[in-house]
């Protein structure tokens, strides 16, 4: 399950590369009563080369019980903020 991006951009915009998207590194917990997930989104390119990361944390006042879908969801809130396209890999 992951995330494809044909332009990420680079270098503040100067360049772009072809990468894929996957969540890693889930942790779930319960602080002062409120539920919490995180995860880290690698961007890697088709040749398993590292871009990027960017962490995704959330927040619930209760338990989240599909992890991979709410980060996921959450990812690609982000991407679309960025205004950076994407597809369902």
């Amino acid at each position: 399950m992951g995330l494809s991006i044909d332009n990420y951009p680079v270098y503040n915009g100067a360049s772009s590369l072809s990468v894929y998207v996957n969540i890693r590194d889930i942790n779930q917990n319960k602080i002062n009563n409120k539920f919490t997930l995180n995860g880290i989104a690698y961007f890697k390119t088709n040749d398993d080369v590292f871009v990027s990361a960017t962490n995704i944390d959330l927040k619930n006042n209760t338990i989240f019980t599909d992890t991979w879908n709410d980060l996921y969801i959450e990812l690609k809130r982000i991407l679309t903020d960025k205004d950076i396209i994407f597809i369902d890999a």
